[in-house]
């Protein structure tokens, strides 16, 4: 082998042992940081660091739900405030997969999401939870502002004359449906503000309002 060919095989393989190198280096630096493509209920975090893609679901995905549900029946109003609601998500743990789901797959594959436009492309959710006993007991609380019984006409003795007492129909809060969309309206897209449903009853007659 003449020298020429010897330094030329030298610096092909300083340049490749150069090259591994700076793979190794560059995916070293990449190891904390979340691949393109990742989103975590929606918010994209590809490309962040696992502290700044938490701070950022966080404010995305609980700050609009600092707000208190709302139900409403015609010009009457009730709300629950969000504290009671007591909302809780696992963003940590949310962030936590997406860095472990960017370090998957061998160097040539990381590298190739970091430098060849390579995405993901996954889902993941934070699991945003809340409480159930909080929503139930407000709907508890909206039936017994709005059910009452139904009155049948009747006749009772005036001052004067005898007096005619209308008939009222009666009404009943749809009380699954509300539950459940107040529910959606916590962890959803549904507006915050929810409106009641009612059955209204009469003697041997029923309708729905």
């Amino acid at each position: 082998m003449g020298r020429k060919t010897l330094i030329a095989a030298s610096a092909a393989l300083l340049l490749a042992a150069a090259l591994v190198v700076g793979a190794l280096l560059y995916d070293h630096a990449r190891e904390g940081k979340i691949a393109e493509g990742v989103t975590i209920d929606g918010v994209d975090v590809g490309g962040m660091e696992a502290d700044e893609a938490e701070a950022k679901v966080r404010r995305a995905l609980l700050r609009p739900l600092d707000r208190p549900l709302r139900v409403v029946y015609r010009e009457r109003t009730w709300q629950l405030p969000a504290a009671k609601l007591k909302l809780r998500a696992d963003i940590g743990a949310a962030v936590t997969e997406a860095v472990r789901l960017s370090r998957e797959g061998d160097l040539p594959t990381r590298l190739g999401r970091h430098l060849g436009g390579d995405q993901l492309e996954v889902e993941l959710t934070a699991d945003l939870t809340y409480s159930h006993r909080a929503v139930n007991r407000f709907v508890r609380h909206v039936a017994a502002d709005l059910d009452r019984e139904t009155h049948s006409a009747s006749v009772r003795p005036g001052a004067d004359a005898l007096e005619v007492v209308a008939s009222r129909p009666g009404r009943k809060l749809r009380d699954v449906l509300l539950t459940k969309e107040l529910g959606e309206a916590v962890v959803g897209d549904r507006p915050r503000t929810v409106r009641a449903h009612v059955h209204t009853t009469a003697p041997d007659v029923s309708t729905k309002e």
